[in-house]
This record gives structure tokens, sequence and C-alpha cells, in this order.
């Protein structure tokens, strides 16, 4: 048995969705309105803990009645359909929708650059267009950079360079990154010279006041 199929993934999640409303404060003005009112909810508070191997898990400890970290859990969903090609490297995930959640990202919210994955099924935060061919992604540095934008674009879950690689030659529109520094990270990882794509940096997003 795998140690996914004893993660009792939906009920973790409900009990961050209820841990929600005390950090609302704190949390709503990290997310665009697309995020915070998607269609199914996908965000949460959770006690945790790193596993210091790239997940995490609630947080418990018979001696203790309180601690780990807060973190922010973005629930990532299963979308319906199979109009993608299932040869891609990454499948059609999407946080907004999908009736089955297949990993919880948590960032702690003293650390939001940093994250770890409760399943490891998640390979990225948004989805890569492949019915658009050509169309322009725009790569977020950080899955809280991702929060922050309208929900457009994907946040690279992975950590090793041969992952990241797969994913990001698998779009086949220009790269849009988040800064100079940023652009230079992501020309160091995609395949070259097979890659003829162009890599940019996006314009900075405006908010626009309610």
């Amino acid at each position: 048995m795998s140690a996914e199929a004893l993660i009792d993934i939906e009920a973790e999640f409900e009990a961050a969705r209820r841990a929600l409303r005390a950090f609302e404060g704190r949390i709503r003005p990290r997310c665009s309105p697309a995020i915070w009112d998607a269609p199914a909810p996908i965000l949460g508070v959770l006690a945790m803990e790193f596993d210091g191997r790239g997940g995490w898990a609630p947080f418990a400890h018979r001696d203790h009645c309180s601690g780990g970290v807060a973190a922010l859990v973005v629930a990532v969903r299963a979308e319906d359909g199979a109009d993608d090609d299932i040869t891609h490297p990454v499948p059609r995930w999407c946080v907004l929708q999908g009736p089955e959640i297949i990993d919880l990202v948590a960032m702690p919210l003293g650390a939001p650059h940093r994250w770890a994955r409760r399943t490891g099924l998640a390979r990225t935060l948004g989805r890569i267009p492949y019915l658009e061919p050509k169309k322009e992604v725009r790569v977020h540095r950080t899955p809280a950079g991702w929060l922050r934008g309208d929900g457009s674009g994907i946040a690279v879950l992975e950590s090793e360079r041969a992952a990241m690689a797969s994913i990001l030659n698998s779009v086949t529109g220009d790269l849009l990154a988040d800064d100079e520094a940023h652009a230079r990270e992501l020309d160091g990882i995609v395949a070259r010279p097979m890659r003829t794509p162009r890599i940019r940096v996006a314009a900075p997003t405006r908010r626009v006041a309610a």
C-alpha cells in the first residue's frame, strides 16, 4: 500500500478549511479575487511540519497540545475531461475546479517562499494550455506568487532540475518570468539549443481597487 493511500486528504483539507476563517484577514490580501472566490474551495490553514524530503504532515505530537508551523494550504484538484494529450509529462491539473483533491500544497504563513506537498502528485499549480499551441505561459517563481496572480500561468512544484525541465520544455509558447533574475534561472533549466520560444519578463500585475 502506498503512503498516499494512508492519507485522508479530504479530511485534512476539511480541517484546514474550518480554520481559514480565523486567518482570513492575513490570507485574503495574499490571494487574487479569482483564487479566493474559486468555484470549489481550495484554501485552508493548518499547523504543519516539514518532513525534510519536500513533503509535510499535519502537526501532531503526543507530548504537545499545540505547535507546528501555521501554513496556508492550497488544494490541488484533478480536472474533469481528457482532452489534453496524455503523452505530455504534465497531467491536466487545475486548482480551481475538479471533483478530486490529489494534493495539498502548504506554504508557511511566516515564510511564503517555502512550500511542500502532501502527496507529491501535483507537479504544478495551474495548468499548461496544451490545446493552445504557441500560447505564452506565465511562470511564477513560487506558489505564493501564483496565488497573488489571477489564477493564470503556473508555479512549478517540483524541486529536481530534470523534473522542472520536463515541465518547462513542454510549453510550446514563450515563458514569462517574474523578473530578469528569474528569466535567467529559467533559461538555465530549459533545454538548449532545442528550445526556440523566448523567455521574457512578464509585465507587472496591477491591482484594481474594489
